[in-house]
């Protein structure tokens, strides 16, 4: 098993939090079974608090006091929360981890002995949704593994760059990067974006863009994660709402594969509900008879008969959530440009 070595790279963990108590101890517990298993002395474990409300940064500094540094602020979003992360740590390498993501055990081990190369210094983790005793789990299963089929056709190690970017996953939320990079790619992401609302940016994938562009980042299989999403049908909505707003500031740009796509939804989605007004016999039956061949389509893709029934049950309130964030994010876009 490969062991960090005094010439070796030094890692920190980032975990940006917003009401995540309930989470943060067993996402902790297993970066840190991770790092014993590969050799890895963490230098630090850093939490940044974005503005939680039940206590996450107290039930964090009684429980690992000493051991984790918990830096709480003002909510402000994802980005500015993994930033300041950044800023705080101090090893060359940085390892961000969502307060939902178990690391797997190996995966660091894994990648150890890559870090020297060049091209192969970021690494985004291969993430498997846990769908144990969480029904919306399968929504977004579905929306994965559709979405990112050039990948998940065929699971396998995989250089991210500029040609394939809008292809194949990738994310934030388990990432393996060198703290350097990382702040010179928010940096110029700043500069080239010039935003006022920061909490509604796309950092799984602006600063992501930026990255790419100086060098590959790594998704490889031996490289996994489980996500927990979440449960309950108002954090569902929730949630989708805000993907819908980041939507346009991370891909609705010159050259990116989604562009086409959203333009057009800007004016089928209003033509669609304006002809459902109108005609509300025609335009359910049209409904159930497009919820029908979803299922079918999805059958046909070996789903399952549950994982398919949620997805078809799910969609509909999903689209109106995703859809008004998209408005909303089209709102912000012509704001930073008047």
């Amino acid at each position: 098993m490969p062991r960090f070595q005094d010439t070796s790279p030094t890692l920190d963990i980032v975990i940006p939090a917003y009401n995540a108590c309930d989470w943060l101890p067993s996402c902790i517990e297993r970066v840190k079974r991770s790092a014993d298993f590969a050799g890895i002395n963490l230098s630090k474990i850093i939490v940044v608090d974005d503005g939680s409300t039940d206590g996450t940064a107290e039930v964090l500094n009684r429980t690992y006091a000493g051991q984790v540094l918990v830096h709480s602020q003002e909510n402000q979003g994802r980005f500015i929360a993994r930033e300041t992360g950044a800023s705080l740590a101090t090893s060359e390498y940085i390892l961000f981890l969502d307060s939902r993501v178990w690391i797997d055990e190996t995966a660091l081990s894994y990648v150890l002995p890559y870090l020297r190369d060049e091209d192969s210094q970021v690494w985004t983790c291969d993430v498997t949704v846990n769908l144990t005793d969480n029904p919306i789990a399968r929504f977004w299963f579905v929306i994965e593994r559709i979405f990112w089929n050039h990948y998940y056709k065929e699971p396998r190690s995989m250089k991210i760059t500029t040609i394939n970017f809008d292809l194949v996953p990738k994310g934030t939320g388990a990432l393996l990067i060198p703290r350097s990079l990382f702040l010179t790619a928010c940096k110029e992401f700043r500069a080239s974006h010039g935003l006022s609302n920061l909490k509604k940016i796309n950092d799984d994938t602006a600063v992501l863009r930026q990255i790419v562009r100086e060098t590959p980042i790594m998704i490889d299989p031996n490289y996994k994660c489980t996500y927990f999403a979440r449960t309950s049908i108002r954090s569902f909505l929730r949630h989708a709402n805000h993907r819908g707003s980041v939507l346009i500031d991370g891909h609705w740009r010159k050259g990116t594969r989604l562009r086409t796509p959203i333009t057009i939804s800007f004016f089928v989605v209003p033509a669609l509900i304006l002809f459902a007004a109108t005609f509300a016999r025609y335009s359910i039956t049209f409904a159930l008879l497009a919820q029908l061949a979803v299922f079918l389509e999805l059958l046909r893709r070996h789903f399952g008969l549950f994982t398919s029934s949620v997805f078809v049950l799910l969609a509909p309130v999903f689209s109106l959530a995703y859809f008004s964030g998209m408005i909303y994010g089209l709102l912000l876009r012509a704001r930073n440009h008047v």
